[in-house]
């Protein structure tokens, strides 16, 4: 069945063709929610809100004009977005400019993946989003602060304070690493 007709079966409830739907999509929806939730409760309550909004509208996504995953994709994000926003996240300005730290990313090339989304996960609220937006949406300060209603110099010194956060924290898995080899 080509994905046409799968939006049509889905739009005339078909239960094997939204299962179908789901099945081609959910692995995306996850990981957008599992990048911005603080922990698994708070991503499924992105991901159920997400399905909720993407099979309510499912019938404005027009074929001719993109990609049903950017769609989903798009949906999920504004699900995201929306809930973050109505949490009020606390964003605090930086008053003055703190030094960029340096990073060497051999000090981390023995962390895996898993390792790094669970201190992302553990960030706070603020510095999660922020990050996520600016290194993996690829968002200006610009269009964070259009996105979640704060300033660029908001957005600016919340990414610093996440960089440093995360910096932090792996350095702390790396050397507790590192001393069991030593000890």
């Amino acid at each position: 069945m080509d994905i046409k007709e799968l939006i049509f079966s889905c739009l005339q409830d078909d239960p094997k063709a939204q299962k179908q739907f789901y099945d081609l999509t959910c692995d995306k929806v996850m990981a957008t929610c599992k990048r911005y939730s603080k922990d698994h409760e708070e991503a499924r309550d992105f991901f159920q809100e997400s399905y909720i909004r993407i099979f309510k509208n499912l019938n404005t996504f027009q074929i001719e004009k993109g990609n049903i995953l950017a769609w989903v994709y798009t949906i999920t994000r504004n699900v995201v977005f929306d809930k973050l926003r109505n949490k009020k996240v606390n964003f605090v300005e930086l008053t003055t400019e703190a030094e960029d730290l340096e990073y060497n990313v051999e000090q981390f090339d023995t962390l895996l993946p898993t390792e790094i989304e669970s201190e992302i996960q553990k960030m706070p609220d603020g510095y999660r989003t922020i990050l996520n937006l600016f290194v993996f949406e690829e968002q200006s300060h610009a269009e964070i602060a259009k996105i979640l209603n704060i300033s660029e110099s908001t957005s600016r010194s919340q990414y610093l304070r996440a960089k440093n956060y995360l910096k932090k924290n792996l350095e702390t898995i790396y050397s507790k690493r590192y001393e069991k080899y030593i000890v």
